[in-house]
């Protein structure tokens, strides 16, 4: 069983990179962390000219978004990625590395957690939590995502590991593992994300209660977190946001305007909270994230038993487990009416836990009586049912990426002059990793629709990225169609499975340099036409992806006489 624990800890990062592997573009939300790490990575950190040097290179100056972010993420992970990327960089893309290291980081969070799980609880418990919190979707597709809540999760886990009970260590080595778990809390909500601050509230308070640490103690790591973690993003941020200069981007409420300096999460929880500028971005029912996100984020639909089984058969666990967690998301949701389930990614792993626990505890039982058996072999079956959906899930997300694949695909027509990227290219994949260095080549992400309309905007345009080709003002040829999601039907028996769209998309595989592009369109072609058989166990039904047209690659058509006059000279 020791060479299967082994093989346990191996889950977390394979999953990660399958994930990636699947899926390695990106969407516009992940976008300001990825230029950033591209543009530390390629440019540098100037010591002199700073203001100038970073409005000519950096991307985030030009492209700033609706709130500043911390540079901190994309600072640690272009460091870490270094050594990846110049020993791999002329096997793939940079970006693929870059996004690997930080799913790696990730995965060896969460192995740690797992660690402390079989410390904690044993080492049945540790599995089935590794095969719950891998089996599901939502953690580890994005945990090579760019995203400051990822960023966060890192540091978060840690966390969450460190106020795991641990009965064969000292008294001492437990609270000082404790205060270290405080002083991440609170070091995550002052640089990445601010409602990490709710967390840290209930989850001090539970500590409070339980005794497990003084108010002293609890006080003092929460200070020493807040201090380093407020002198790291002053002074990190305002050197990349320019926030000393006489018109700053962003600012920071009397930080900036006697001070010159910016403290990124609090002027975007200043902007979303207080002046409840969030609701921009729409609203849901308080009870979004009990009715919706919980459920897909935990995905295994076997929770709905053991959640409640841990509940009723182990109440202290249940209370540090459940109590800080359920108390974070009520209290969000009933604060911020703007809901997306990353808000509350970071509670997953507790949750699952509890739902391991149950598990465990009928497992461990499974001897005494027929009805713990059953429920034993149900637990066992809807592992890879929860495998199978989150397969799917990522089958489907690798179609929303069109913009990336559409950037990929032009290199191959060897572009030149300048390339027109329209909104839609922006949001769904297209990157300064992805546009590379290519020679001659100028990228455009002109959004101002009053310039869209003008002539002589498209006379210096050579090749566009452009969902609606009607839109572009000259003539212009269609080199090439990017296929997207265009939603899910169901199949009935007899029905054939188009297989085209998957074929185009396996293209992905190639495009970032990783080879294998024939074998993967056959494996992803079966399992999209039958799941390898499984749609005859289903009565011939079968759930399938349609696929529609998403970008279009075209190339302004070279005029007669520039044809005649170019073969003169």
């Amino acid at each position: 069983m020791i060479q299967l624990d082994h093989l346990l800890y191996l889950l977390p990062p394979l999953t990660v990179l399958l994930h990636l592997y699947a899926a390695p573009y990106t969407k516009v939300e992940e976008s300001f962390s990825l230029q950033a790490v591209h543009d530390i990575l390629h440019y540098g950190l100037p010591t002199h000219n700073i203001s100038g040097y970073l409005t000519t290179h950096y991307d985030h100056l030009t492209f700033p978004g609706a709130v500043p972010r911390s540079f901190i993420g994309p600072l640690v992970l272009s460091q870490a990625s270094t050594p990846i990327t110049t020993l791999f960089g002329g096997v793939t893309n940079a970006q693929f590395l870059v996004r690997a290291t930080l799913g790696l980081l990730t995965a060896a969070a969460l192995s740690y957690y797992i660690h402390r799980v079989r410390l904690a609880y044993g080492s049945t418990a540790a599995r089935f939590y590794t095969l719950f919190q891998t089996t599901q979707f939502h953690l580890l597709f994005y945990a090579s995502r760019t995203l400051p809540n990822t960023f966060a999760l890192i540091p978060v886990l840690i966390a969450e590991a460190c106020f795991l009970p641990a009965a064969s260590w000292p008294q001492k080595k437990q609270r000082n593992h404790i205060k270290l778990g405080l002083y991440l809390l609170t070091l995550s909500a002052v640089i990445f994300r601010g409602e990490i601050a709710v967390l840290l509230a209930f989850q001090a308070l539970d500590i409070l209660l339980s005794r497990r640490l003084s108010l002293e103690g609890i006080i003092i790591s929460g200070l020493a977190g807040a201090v380093m973690g407020l002198i790291a993003t002053l002074a990190v941020d305002s050197y990349f946001w320019l926030s000393s200069s006489q018109s700053p981007i962003f600012t920071t409420p009397f930080l900036t305007k006697h001070l010159g300096l910016l403290w990124p999460e609090f002027s975007a929880f200043y902007f979303n909270t207080i002046q409840g500028s969030a609701s921009q971005w729409g609203e849901e029912s308080w009870h979004y994230y009990f009715s919706s996100a919980l459920p897909k984020l935990l995905l295994n639909p076997i929770s709905v038993l053991t959640l409640p089984v841990a509940i009723v058969t182990l109440p202290h666990a249940a209370r540090h487990l459940l109590l800080p967690s359920l108390s974070f998301i009520t209290t969000y949701s009933a604060v911020v009416k703007h809901k997306e389930w990353r808000f509350i990614m970071y509670v997953v792993p507790q949750l699952t836990l509890l739902s391991a626990l149950g598990a465990t505890w009928v497992w461990n039982r499974r001897s005494k009586h027929a009805v713990y058996a059953l429920l034993s072999l149900g637990i066992l079956l809807s592992i890879p049912v929860s495998a199978l959906l989150s397969a799917s899930m990522t089958l489907v997300s690798s179609f929303n990426y069109p913009g990336g694949q559409a950037v990929q695909r032009l290199h191959h027509l060897n572009p030149q002059g300048t390339v027109h990227m329209d909104v839609l290219t922006c949001m769904t994949g297209a990157t300064r990793f992805l546009q590379g260095d290519a020679q001659g080549v100028r990228w455009d992400k002109t959004e101002d629709e009053e310039t869209l309309l003008k002539p002589e905007f498209w006379e210096g345009i050579e090749w566009a990225l452009v969902e609606r080709p009607e839109k572009t003002i000259g003539r212009y040829r269609v080199r090439g169609v990017v296929e997207g999601f265009g939603g899910v039907k169901l199949y009935k028996p007899g029905m054939e499975v188009p297989v085209r769209a998957v074929s185009e998309a396996r293209k992905v595989a190639r495009e970032v340099g990783l080879g294998g592009e024939e074998e993967a369109v056959g494996l992803w072609e079966r399992f999209r036409k039958d799941g390898f058989g499984l749609r005859r166990l289903l009565g011939g039904y079968w759930a399938g992806v349609e696929m529609k047209d998403m970008i279009y690659i075209v190339q302004k058509e070279v005029e007669e006489e520039e044809v005649v006059e170019g073969s003169v000279m």
